[in-house]
């Protein structure tokens, strides 16, 4: 249970800070405007879920585990594009002026009239909750993965470590064997009168 927690945090807390580094990336350093359903926003909802299949889970560069993080990367790129559609046509909220003029760029193109935006036109908030909830996923994901592995490994650590026991019996005629002297004499031949003398 302990575990499951940990994940869940990590996984909020990587996804959200992917996500606000691209959103922070794309609004204030690029000063590219992303309005709802643009190709523009479903490019960065996809290569933010990418980015956050690659860091969750297993770090890629241990041992093994480039191939999971290519095809979280994979899956993070789908799961992105369908995630940011979810967005735009069922969850498309409009903020208020007062709350538009700290979040986003003031020559956005989607502003309204009176100064409103959709927060999906917003990509600190849009890709920060899609990453927040892809890296939730896939950190969920990984718990079970961490079980596994312990589980496997576990034997074969005990099994290396320890070193093999002998009998107690066959134990004593090997430490008999080696103290054992012979006590019988050297015999030594003698040489026979060869038949050419």
């Amino acid at each position: 249970m302990r575990a499951l927690g940990i994940a869940i945090a990590s996984g909020l807390v990587k996804g959200l800070v992917l996500g606000l580094s691209l959103g922070l990336v794309i609004s204030y350093a690029l000063r590219w405007p992303m309005p709802t359903g643009s190709l523009l926003g479903y490019l960065a909802a996809m290569a933010a879920c990418g980015t956050t299949g690659i860091a969750g889970g297993h770090a890629p560069w241990r041992e093994g585990a480039w191939l999971v993080a290519a095809l979280k990367c994979v899956a993070g790129v789908a799961v992105g594009a369908l995630l940011y559609w979810v967005l735009c046509a069922h969850l498309d909220v409009v903020l208020p002026a007062s709350l538009v003029g700290l979040l986003s760029l003031p020559a956005d193109p989607a502003l309204a009239e009176d100064g409103s935006l959709s927060w999906v036109a917003i990509p600190v908030l849009a890709l920060a909750s899609i990453t927040t909830a892809f890296g939730l996923l896939v950190e969920i994901d990984h718990v079970g993965g961490d079980d596994d592995e312990k589980k496997s490994s576990a034997p074969k650590k005990a099994a290396s470590t320890t070193p093999a026991k002998k009998p107690a019996l066959a134990r004593t005629v090997v430490e008999n064997a080696d103290t054992e002297t012979d006590d019988r004499p050297a015999r030594t031949r003698r040489a026979r009168p060869s038949d050419t003398e």
